[in-house]
């Protein structure tokens, strides 16, 4: 096992210049790449459904088609529950975004299991990408089937341009801060 999660991190570095994570089952990021501090901030130790559905207001400033991916997110947590139905850590992020999508259309289509396009604002610029994610699958380690990467590609040329993973437009934490289940949040902007 150590092997693949050692070699994790090295994938992620090999995405340049397009962000990448490594996130555990429970949406906590592992790793990131310098393509995703650029766009995000600090990721590494947060927790993404966390971050994105407990402020999503937040989330939709930056992510123009939020609607879209906090339902494909909300469907990804309700696959990862149907495999781990007593993960009460995966209950509490299951509620928390379905509080967080209680107020959005749903998208016409299905969201897709493999595939989510989120659109980043990035000052003036909507920077249109796809979001993939690579797993361990035929691991026999619980551990390792459990981390997945998150991979994001441009989906046009605004996104192939060098000022993409050069951008500094990132999503910071504003001073108000709040605890969640015992955890110190910050709002984000």
């Amino acid at each position: 096992m150590r092997a693949c999660t050692g070699s994790a991190p090295v994938r992620v570095r090999a995405h340049l210049p397009y962000p990448a994570l490594v996130v555990d089952g429970h949406w906590n990021v592992i790793s990131a790449n310098r393509a995703s501090e650029a766009l995000f901030g600090q990721l590494v130790g947060t927790n993404l459904a966390r971050r994105y559905f407990a402020h999503p207001e937040a989330a939709a400033t930056m992510i123009v088609n939020w609607p879209e991916v906090a339902w494909a997110g909300l469907a990804r947590l309700h696959h990862q529950l149907a495999q781990a139905p007593f993960d009460e850590e995966l209950r509490e992020l299951a509620d928390l975004a379905e509080s967080a999508v209680s107020g959005l259309a749903r998208p016409a289509a299905p969201p897709s299991e493999l595939v989510v396009c989120p659109w980043f604002r990035a000052g003036e610029q909507v920077v249109r990408t796809i979001g993939m994610v690579a797993r361990f699958d035929a691991a026999v380690e619980v551990t390792l089937d459990e981390l997945r990467i998150e991979l994001t590609y441009p989906q046009d040329a605004t996104g192939r341009s060098p000022s993409f993973s050069q951008t500094n437009h990132t999503m910071r934490p504003t001073s108000s801060a709040f605890m969640v289940h015992g955890i110190q949040h910050r709002r984000w902007q």
